[in-house]
Order: structure tokens, then C-alpha cells, then sequence
């Protein structure tokens, strides 16, 4: 009648006006109990022979199950009570919100950061070492009992055979069983019966092998005195028979590998925790470097974290060349996010942890390196935080050299995370380290150099500290008495210790100054040192040349850059928060290379 009605107000044609509202009605009722009588039933209508095709079947697509598991706790302790089917469009709109598990599925919205840094609205997983809530006693009620007896299938889809179950390992049930964990416990017990037989026979097999694992148990010191999770490794002895116990090594090194180094490899391949305690330049490094090639054989992923930027930087270059697949993610820098290797500063990993971020899924071991800066007063909470927010599948390796209370540390840390922490350490340093005092000032006073440890013992020498504070007295005596003594600008102090180190050929050197101000001045009062010969004046030139190439015509002239570029030709270099991300880049490749001779840095 609508139809009707609403073409009233147009004008009609001469077909149409032949028809009354009684035809109408009596048209529209026809067509509505008639529906083959129209003119796209009739056999007019279809275009050729129509045959069924049945292998389109094969092409459905297959309907996801519109249900989920949702995990329910209780309210107050968060322990995981039972699980509940929900339909996935109100799942969807809390999933985000509730406390997530690995066993949820990865989140597909992309933040600006992928899924590496995460959401700031996203949940942690669960942390590590505070138990499994999910093994706990599930108070749910039991609404479905399995039938084990009978009906079993055997041979999956797509195999010619399967498993052939004997008939005696089924359990004859008299009753059914209020729980079906009372079912598997009484299988458990059939099996258990089974099994006799075939470790009586492997007793002999295991007490063979006993005898021959023998010697490597030796390497292994059981927990001292009142540590629990902490054991020493033997890093001195040589690890016998390392290369039958590892075939496949995941990455081959150019030279033969410490006994410290094999020792912590071969946790690693056990998926233990590792704190390598080595003194400086013993190669802690080549740790680290296994481990980031066995995660790549494993197809899993790693991050390696440092607390300085300049070292995140080292690093990236290095593995970079080593690996392929390596990443960096600092605040100054963002490089290939989601790589097989992630470099980034312990800061990051923490926002990464508490945002929830999908990487973790796949990770499979984090190294920390410098890692006793975990006793720094500002920035030491953000350690402590990271090792215990990383969830259980995690294993981490600790290299540091300068921590003093080792077993204590790696105690706290296995204690934690509720695993054992092997630690090596190294008894020698393998570069000597020398302490200097130097009381100059001037060309006449620059021999005042006076050294109070020595490399060979370590001790330090009284007579010499006495011999650097007479020398300062005798100074002071000579100044007038009374009044004000203005210090001597750095560049009066720095200059004649510059060409000591010249002359006594120690350089390169690195001069720490705590304050950019005084850099940048010290650095513009040095403008008479020229330290590099004709042939690395010409390197560096090109070098910084290419780095800066791709900037424009107008950033290449900018005040800093140019005065720079200056500065490193004569084999000098800056480095502190002011100068540009590009320019400390810069810096921190030439110095590698050995081309700058002094670094100001803070």
C-alpha cells in the first residue's frame, strides 16, 4: 500500500492508471503467495546448464569457535579459581584489561612502537619465581567426564599408523570417578608398573655413565656455606670433553675458548641462569655473543641491555657485523624494532615489561651487562625491577667486573627467580691495571707522577701517596699566604699532562670532566695540540665527511658540526649529553678505531 500511495503524487502512465486499488491488492498478494510465479523463478531466467561443483566444499571457510576461555580469579589475591566459556565479542572488550598469560593471543593493534615497547595501557605477564597461578587448585566444578576406556582414536588424521595402546594399560573403573584427575592418577599408577622393567635394564646404561660424567661434576662446586641458589663453576680447570658434549656449536669463535667461557656455555645450552664475574677485557663479552647466536639456532630472541648509550651504540655495531638481525632501541635512537636481537637500555626493558609487550613472548634470554649498577642509588631500583618483573621462561646472564659481594648477589637473584644462578669467576686479570697520582701543573712539574698500585700485586703504596702530598704542600707553601687562590684554569693543567702522555707514549686517553661547560671551554682552550699525523688527518676527513653527507647543505654548517669536524682532524673529541646523537656516533666509531687520541667526556 506504501507503493501505492507514494505514486499517487506522480503523474501515472496509461498502463498503470488502468489499474484500481483492489488490483493492486490482489497483485501484491499473488506475487507474495506465489513466489515461484515470478518472472526470476521461470526457466527463462537461468543462462545455460547449471551442475553442482561438491569440491567447492572443500574451500569453506572455517568459522572460528565464537567461544574463549576466560581465566576467573579472585578479587582480592588474584589466584586463578576456575575457567569460563564467554562469547569472544565480550572477551575482546576486556582482554586488554585483565592480567595477561601466554596462553592469550598476541595483541594485533600496532602502537607507535610495534610490539616491542608495548601499551601503556597494557598488563605485565606474570613475573617469575612467584609460582604458576594457573597450577593451582582449580575450585571450578567438573561438567564434563572423558571416557579413556574405550573409543579411542589412534591414528591421526593423515597418518598411515598410529599408537597401539596394550590392552592391560586400560584401567577397569567400577565406578565413575568424581574428578577426572582421579581417573589420570589411577593410569598413572598402571604405568608406573610398566616402566620397572625398562629402567631395571637402563641401570646399568646410567651407572656406566655416571663414571664417565664423573670428572664433570668436578667442575661444578656445590653451594658455599649459606647459599642456596648460587654454585661456582671451576673457571680454571680445562672442561673436558667440551666438544663432545656440545657437536653443533651455535657459533664458532676464531680462537680457543677459557675454561671460564666453556663452562658458562655449557649452561647456557642447559637454559640456566649465568653470572660471569670476570675481571675487564677477559672476554665476558663471548658469553654474551653465544648467546645471542643460540637464540638465532633456536629461532627465538634476545635482549642485550647496558646502562650507557655509548656502550648500546658499541654494541649495536658490533653484533650488527656478527649477526645480521640485531636491533637498538634507546632515547635517542630507534633501529630495526623487532629484531632477533634487541640492544636497549635497562630504562626501556622496564617500560617494555610493565607495558605487557609481545616481545617477551619469544624471548629467551636477557644479558645484562655492567650489570653492578644495580647498586647505584638512583638508578639501581630499575635493576632490581627488571629481574624480577621477567616472567619464567626468561634466563638471564650477569656479566659484570666490578662486583665485590658475587655469591651474595647471585644468591638474591636465584633466591627470586626460584633457580639456580652458576657463577664463574675469573681469579686474575689478564691486562694489568696501574693507578697513577699526578700533581703537575705545569712543563716543570709534569713528572710528578707518582704510582700507588701496582700491577703485579695490587697493593697499595703508602710512600708514594705520602711522596704526591708533599709535593702539593710544597706548592702551597710557595703561594702567598692569606687570601683568596683562584685554581688554575684546566687548560694550564691539562696541557702539560697532554704532552707527558705524548711523550711517555700512552695515548689514547680519556679525560672525565663532570660538567659540559667546562668541556666545551677546555676543548676550545686546546686549540694549539694537533696529535694526529698527515695520514689520519686525511681518514678522518673522509670518514666525517661520508657520516655527515646525507644531512642538508644547511645542518652541515651548523656551528657544532663544523667546530667538530675541526677538533677531530687534530685528533680531539667531545663527548657528553649536549652534542648531537650523530656527532657522539661519530666520536665513538673513531675512537674504536684508535684515529682520536684524547676524548673529553663527562
Amino acid at each position: 500500500h506504501y507503493f501505492i500511495q507514494s505514486n499517487l503524487s506522480t503523474p501515472m502512465t496509461e498502463w498503470e492508471s488502468s489499474f484500481s486499488l483492489q488490483d493492486w491488492d490482489d497483485l501484491i498478494r499473488h506475487h507474495t503467495t506465489d513466489v515461484e510465479s515470478l518472472p526470476s523463478f521461470t526457466q527463462d531466467a537461468f543462462v545455460g546448464d547449471y551442475s553442482p561443483q561438491y569440491e567447492r566444499l572443500l574451500q569453506a571457510t572455517i568459522h572460528p569457535d565464537p567461544f574463549v576461555l576466560k581465566n576467573m580469579r579472585d578479587m582480592k589475591t588474584g589466584q586463578l579459581l576456575y575457567q569460563r566459556e564467554v562469547r569472544k565479542e565480550e572477551e575482546e572488550k576486556t582482554q586488554d584489561k585483565n592480567v595477561r598469560t601466554f596462553t592469550s593471543r598476541p595483541l594485533q593493534k600496532e602502537n607507535k612502537g610495534g610490539t616491542v615497547i608495548g601499551s601503556a595501557n597494557g598488563t605485565p605477564y606474570w613475573p617469575g619465581g612467584f609460582g604458576d597461578s594457573e597450577d593451582e587448585d582449580d575450585e571450578a566444578p567438573t561438567t564434563h567426564q572423558e571416557d579413556f576406556t574405550s573409543n579411542l582414536l589412534v591414528v591421526p588424521p593423515g597418518f598411515s599408523r598410529g599408537v597401539d595402546f596394550p590392552e592391560d594399560s586400560f584401567v577397569e573403573v567400577e565406578e565413575e570417578p568424581d574428578d577426572i584427575t582421579e581417573l589420570i592418577a589411577k593410569l598413572d599408577e598402571c604405568m608406573v608398573t610398566q616402566e620397572t622393567e625398562q629402567h631395571a635394564n637402563e641401570r646399568s646404561f646410567s651407572a656406566s655413565e655416571q663414571e664417565d660424567s664423573s670428572d664433570d661434576e668436578d667442575q661444578v662446586t656445590p653451594a658455599l656455606g649459606k647459599y642456596q641458589w648460587a654454585i661456582q663453576l671451576d673457571a680454571e680447570s680445562e672442561v673436558p670433553n667440551f666438544y663432545t658434549q656440545i657437536v653443533n656449536l651455535a657459533y664458532q669463535f676464531p680462537f680457543e675458548l677459557d675454561p671460564f667461557q666453556k663452562q658458562a656455555i655449557l649452561k647456557l645450552h642447559s637454559h640456566d641462569n649465568v653470572m660471569v664475574a670476570a675481571h675487564t677485557s677477559a672476554g665476558k663479552t663471548v658469553v654474551a655473543e653465544y648467546a645471542i647466536a643460540l637464540s638465532l639456532h633456536h629461532m627465538t630472541k634476545v635482549i642485550y641491555t647496558s646502562p650507557i648509550k655509548a656502550l648500546s651504540n658499541q654494541k649495536y655495531r658490533d653484533f650488527k657485523e656478527k649477526f645480521g638481525d640485531v636491533g637498538l632501541l634507546t632515547g635517542d635512537i630507534q633501529v630495526n624494532q623487532g629484531a632477533s636481537c634487541m640492544i636497549m637500555t635497562t630504562e626501556i626493558l622496564r617500560s617494555m615489561l610493565y607495558n605487557g609487550s609481545d616481545y617477551t613472548r619469544d624471548l629467551e634470554w636477557v644479558v645484562f651487562d655492567e650489570v653492578h649498577y644495580i647498586n647505584d642509588v638512583e638508578r639501581g631500583v630499575v635493576w632490581e625491577e627488571v629481574l624480577i618483573m621477567l616472567p619464567e621462561h626468561v634466563s638471564v646472564i650477569l656479566l659484570s667486573a666490578t662486583v665485590s659481594n658475587v655469591f651474595d648477589f647471585a644468591e638474591w637473584v636465584g633466591n627470586t627467580k626460584r633457580k639456580n644462578v652458576y657463577v664463574v669467576k675469573t681469579p686474575r686479570r689478564p691486562v694489568p691495571l696501574e693507578h697513577y697520582l699526578y700533581t703537575g701543573n705545569s712543563d716543570k712539574t709534569s713528572k710528578e707522577l707518582f704510582q700507588i698500585v701496582a700491577a703485579n700485586d695490587g697493593n697499595f703504596k703508602y710512600t708514594e701517596f705520602e711522596k704526591a702530598k708533599s709535593a702539593l704542600e710544597s706548592r702551597k707553601k710557595k703561594d702567598k699566604p692569606g687570601g683568596y687562590h683562584r685554581p688554575p684554569p684546566d687548560k694550564n693543567i691539562v696541557l702539560p699532562f697532554v704532552r707527558m702522555l705524548e711523550r711517555e707514549n700512552l695515548l689514547p686517553a680519556i679525560i672525565f670532566i663532570f660538567s659540559k661547560n667546562r668541556i666545551n671551554e677546555l676543548a676550545k682552550g686546546l686549540n694549539a695540540v694537533d696529535l694526529t699525523s698527515n695520514k689520519e688527518k686525511g681518514y678522518i676527513r673522509e670518514f666525517f665527511l661520508k657520516c655527515v653527507a646525507k644531512l642538508k647543505e644547511d645542518d652541515r654548517k651548523l656551528r657544532q658540526i663544523m667546530f667538530l669536524q675541526e677538533l677531530m682532524v687534530r685528533g680531539i673529541a667531545i663527548h657528553h649529553s649536549g652534542v648531537l646523537p650523530l656527532m657522539k656516533e661519530v666520536t665513538e666509531m673513531l675512537f674504536e678505531k684508535g684515529c682520536l687520541k684524547l676524548l673529553l667526556a663527562t
